[in-house]
């Protein structure tokens, strides 16, 4: 895994201009980037866009 490397996931729930808004009502897969390694606490950070929003969602590996 690097910073860059592509990655899709399938998000429960991001956050609008409106506040939370949930995206489990629909299929919705993202399609990003590994944006952040921190390999001593074994997590990584995605980032994607959503209609027109940003999302960044933490895993752990």
């Amino acid at each position: 895994m690097y910073i860059g490397e592509p990655f899709s996931w399938k998000p429960a729930a991001f956050e609008g201009s409106t506040g939370i808004m949930s995206v489990t009502k629909k299929e919705t897969t993202a399609h990003g980037r590994v944006v952040y390694i921190n390999e001593a606490h074994r997590y990584f950070t995605a980032e994607a866009e959503i209609n027109g929003n940003k999302l960044r969602e933490r895993f752990k590996f």
